[in-house]
């Protein structure tokens, strides 16, 4: 079964309903796992004595830390979004997110601002 199936089937045993088919966050998974089976399962291609095989390699893995890491933090921001919307949802996003006293720590403007960003598209996607 694909990750997508096993998250489908798991939300809908602990929650009574599974993530809808084209949410972000199941868009942002299913870019994950291109993406890793694009990186992993790459063609082979003949080994030259200039080595621009290798060059072409590393540039791969680059571009692949470069676009996917930010992708994979925002997939996981989207994924923990989708579960605490889910009716019956026992896991909650972000637990101690805005709660005392864990809003007292700073946190990293950064991160700060994928969450908000995750929060606008998770709330559009829902409609509000």
């Amino acid at each position: 079964m694909d990750l997508e199936g096993k998250w489908m089937i798991a939300t809908r045993l602990a929650c009574g309903q599974s993530f809808q088919i084209n949410s972000p966050a199941i868009n942002g998974l299913n870019s994950l796992v291109s993406a890793r089976n694009a990186l992993v399962h790459h063609k082979s291609s003949p080994r030259d004595s200039t080595g621009k095989s290798v060059v072409k390699m590393m540039k791969r893995w680059a571009d692949f830390e470069k676009d996917q890491v930010p992708n994979a933090f925002k997939t996981l921001v989207l994924l923990s979004l989708e579960l605490d919307a889910l009716p019956n949802s026992i896991i909650g996003t972000f637990p101690w997110y805005g709660k005392p006293p864990f809003q007292d720590f700073p946190r990293h403007p950064g991160v700060m601002a994928v969450i908000e960003r995750c929060r606008t598209i998770h709330s559009d996607a829902k409609g509000g």
